[in-house]
């Protein structure tokens, strides 16, 4: 939305360009620990965007168990989210292909379609976690590959991969940033001491990496610093979980073709508006004094002077 300002003597215009998207997360502590949607919703505003968010991260839970939650399936079905995120508990899809399968899939599929089912224009996000610091020692007998850093993070990569890509849905690649902050910069500590649950640095990538992947932007600039972390360390996440996104939009399956609304204008009372969208095959503009256009570039009269909101909503092919 856009605020048109009409004074007496002159004409006062600005652009603020801004998208708005809600999202619901459905996860566990990964997610709880240190309030990772309001970290991204802080991260967001920053950058000139708006976020609506809700959860249901009870601590531990599984997909297996999000299925058949009743405050799980009423938010997802509270209303037309334009994002859904799902996070499986943060050792389940490290373990072998077989158990993954069985374990896993079933119900990643399962609120995939539930998802769908409520609004199909929803797109569903799995959130791609990180290896334990030091390997699963709890589950290293019984699969070895997990026994390492290296090897936990080799099989939640493949896993999350293979949910995203079978249910046509999209990746926000946290883990792979995770390890390119590892391998690069490891005096920046991302985990609490657990070893498992993330510092305010890890979650402070997650929550650029997720910016990045939900509205396709750079986080780079965020001037949001969550209290402990530096401006130097913030900008390496910052850069970190932009270019692991942003270059790699086609391997992380983010929809790239999504309608994204903005427009232009110019005149005083009489408007002359362009629409600057992209994506969009139909659109509808609300233009603050009660009336309404379909039409790609209108021009408008006011006939009265004051603030003005203009509301452009871009719809593509299916509607969405």
């Amino acid at each position: 939305m856009k605020k048109l300002l009409f004074l007496t003597c002159f004409f006062l215009a600005y652009t603020i360009q801004a998208q708005t998207k809600q999202i619901l997360f459905i996860g566990n502590s990964y997610t709880g620990v240190n309030n990772l949607p309001l970290l991204i919703k802080n991260v967001a505003l920053s950058l000139g965007d708006t976020l609506s968010t809700d959860q249901n991260i009870p601590g531990g839970s599984q997909l297996i168990q999000h299925a058949t939650n009743a405050t799980t399936l009423s938010k997802i079905n509270s209303r037309n989210w334009d994002f859904v995120v799902l996070q499986e508990q943060s050792q389940k899809p490290s373990f072998s292909p077989a158990q993954v399968a069985n374990d896993v899939y079933p119900y990643a599929y399962q609120l995939n379609n539930t998802i769908k089912a409520n609004y199909s224009c929803t797109e569903t996000i799995f959130y791609m976690t990180w290896g334990r610091k030091n390997g699963d020692a709890s589950n290293c007998a019984n699969y070895p590959p997990i026994c390492t850093y290296e090897g936990m993070q080799q099989r939640l990569r493949e896993s999350y991969l293979e949910m995203a890509d079978s249910n046509n849905a999209s990746i926000a690649p946290v883990g792979v940033a995770w390890k390119t902050v590892r391998d690069s910069f490891p005096s920046i500590e991302l985990y609490s001491p657990d070893e498992s649950h993330p510092s305010i640095h890890g979650s402070y990538l997650a929550a650029c990496v997720f910016y990045a992947t939900i509205y396709q932007k750079s986080p780079i600039g965020s001037q949001y610093l969550p209290t402990g972390i530096t401006n130097s360390d913030a900008l390496n996440l910052q850069t970190i979980a932009s270019y692991t996104v942003l270059d790699s939009l086609t391997q992380w399956m983010i929809d790239t073709n999504k309608p994204i609304a903005d427009f232009n204008y110019n005149g005083t009372s009489t408007i002359n508006f362009t629409n600057t969208s992209t994506n969009g095959s139909t659109y509808f503009w609300e233009f603050g004094d009660g009336d309404t256009s379909s039409v790609q570039n209108p021009t408008h009269t006011y006939n009265t002077s004051g603030n003005h909101i203009v509301k452009l909503v871009a719809f593509n092919s299916d509607n969405c």
